[in-house]
């Protein structure tokens, strides 16, 4: 019989057999970003939405789960991440709505959103964009490409944040 194993605070988990479970506790995966970025990924494709939470969270990621827009735009609003991976067609609110309701959050102006969708004609990448999404991909996403651009956007708002915190040099040369 096989274990399930915790993978992150959104409550994913993960079946394993026996010669994986052992296979985890002799070896030790480091995070590949310094500092934990929250991320919610938002699709109502729930095996989508998992496999791609369950990677980022195996990367050293926080993963927030949401399987509709209303419940996406509601997680949003109360956990302010960092970060959003959203399906545009999702029931209640469409991943537009929900870009739009973050952007207009303080919090949110700064946030990464992408758009990871099976929309990929050109007025969907036009609307993503008027939408405030960052970047618009189209399924099925490379995960590679998709932490990479977590990972870049997380170095950036590190730098920013190192920049607004350092004390200027006010001592003439």
């Amino acid at each position: 019989m096989s274990e399930g194993t915790d993978c992150g605070r959104a409550g994913i988990s993960e079946t394993l057999g026996a010669p994986y479970r052992e296979g985890l506790h002799e070896s030790r995966v480091e995070p590949l970003v310094p500092a934990t970025l929250k991320v919610l990924v938002a699709d109502d494709n729930r095996d989508f939405a998992e496999s791609l939470g369950m990677l980022l969270s195996m990367s050293g990621y926080s993963v927030l789960l949401a399987l509709s827009g209303a419940q996406a735009l509601s997680l949003a609003l109360r956990e302010r991440p960092e970060a959003l991976i959203l399906d545009i067609g999702m029931p209640e609110l469409s991943g537009y709505d929900v870009a739009r309701g973050v952007r207009e959050q303080a919090w949110g102006k700064e946030s990464l959103l992408l758009a990871i969708s099976g929309w990929d004609q050109r007025r969907d990448r036009e609307a993503s964009t008027a939408a405030g999404f960052d970047v618009h991909l189209s399924k099925p996403a490379r995960p590679e490409r998709v932490e990479q651009l977590l990972a870049d956007f997380s170095a950036r708002s590190e730098q920013r944040r190192a920049g607004a915190t350092a004390v200027p040099n006010l001592t003439p040369p």
